[in-house]
């Protein structure tokens, strides 16, 4: 009992440690603040791999047609991953936007898959900076140039900006909205520690000549999640020095929460299946830490059903110190994003038996894109 006791104290007190560093990081980073380098004359590209949403693609392009950002100087290439139905195309080109728009079908290069379809996007671009989001993104106004003005501040070779997902009134919904705003701030605070973990492949920006440099999915291709990780990690592993995050309410994108129980399990799958390709890594640490606090507090809570005091003991304890540090990170993450955080209690039940169930299901079931 002393030795599981141990562990029990190390894994949780571990856990508060670095979540609590997270939630530091992120306090004291200030906001960044555009004034005119976003005048400077970079020609972007924005990738949008497309599968099977096309109720989705149009929305998008009107909010990105919404931008600030001088017409001429930015293009959306939108590449079609093998979708069954691809009629949306002439929706797309009956839309009166300005938007210069070029439109890759995979099929007819006999390709299939997200980073494929990233590839292909990248070489046909005309840009020396490089967006990809997703088709069921909006953003705001100033989405583009506050981009761009970071960049040309800081000139990084890869830049990460914040991801929330919304939709409608239910619970499930709620709860990805409160989650990803959680995520987002760990996100931020640990590229602010020159340590990132992840990122959102909805929301990045990267130099071109770096991505053609680095191949980042020569050996992962295959592989079908992980594009934005997989990028993230051949940067740093390149240039450890240059990835930064842009902490800004301007350059927000919000994204759809998926609708039913078996998409979002099926999504978070994808997520985890990431950390598994790449276990000497920190980002793995940090899950691995998640996963067992997770599991160590499910566990003890159906041992004290044999009323032993140490193991009752045991349990409150963890289960206290995860409920205090992950109030006080979301707290924190759901002011920032503007997410009004209520049914805590709720939420930290369920999180806990969704990070251990996907967790383990995801060794065993194969993950797809879309």
């Amino acid at each position: 009992m002393i030795i599981i006791t141990t562990i029990c104290l190390f894994v949780i007190l571990f856990y508060a440690a670095v979540i609590g560093y997270y939630v530091y990081a992120w306090e004291k980073e200030p906001d960044f603040k555009c004034l005119d380098e976003a005048e400077c004359g970079n020609f972007v590209s924005i990738i949008i791999p497309v599968k099977n949403e096309p109720e989705n693609i149009i929305v998008c392009l009107n909010s990105i047609a919404s931008q600030d950002y001088n017409h001429s100087k930015y293009e959306v290439i939108i590449v079609d991953d093998n979708s069954d139905d691809n009629s949306y195309i002439n929706e797309i080109r009956n839309i009166n936007n300005n938007l210069q728009i070029k439109y890759i079908q995979l099929a007819d290069l006999n390709l299939k898959g997200k980073k494929s379809a990233i590839n292909v996007a990248v070489n046909q671009s005309k840009g020396n900076l490089i967006i990809t989001t997703d088709s069921d993104c909006t953003y705001s106004s100033k989405w583009l140039s506050t981009l761009v003005c970071f960049y040309n501040r800081y000139k990084p070779k890869f830049i990460a900006a914040p991801v929330i997902a919304k939709g409608n009134s239910s619970f499930l919904s709620y709860f990805q909205s409160i989650e990803m705003s959680g995520l987002m701030l760990i996100t931020g605070a640990s590229f602010f520690s020159k340590r990132p973990i992840m990122c959102s492949g909805a929301n990045i920006m990267y130099d071109k000549q770096v991505f053609i440099e680095l191949n980042p999915y020569c050996d992962n291709i295959s592989i079908p999640s992980g594009d934005d990780y997989f990028l993230m990690q051949s940067v740093l592993n390149a240039y450890p020095n240059d990835l930064m995050f842009v902490k800004s309410p301007e350059v927000i994108v919000i994204t759809n929460s998926v609708s039913s129980g078996n998409s979002f399990i099926k999504q978070r799958m994808r997520w985890v299946s990431k950390n598994y390709n790449n276990i000497y890594s920190l980002s793995f640490l940090i899950g691995l830490i998640v996963f067992l606090t997770n599991f160590q507090i499910l566990t003890l809570s159906f041992a004290s059903a044999s009323f032993n005091h140490s193991i009752i003991s045991l349990f409150l304890f963890t289960f206290i110190v995860k409920i205090f540090i992950d109030y006080k990170l979301l707290k924190t993450s759901s002011k920032y994003f503007n997410i009004q955080c209520h049914s805590f209690l709720k939420l930290s039940l369920f999180n806990i038996f969704y990070v251990v169930m996907t967790a383990i299901v995801s060794i065993f079931v194969k993950v797809k894109w879309r």
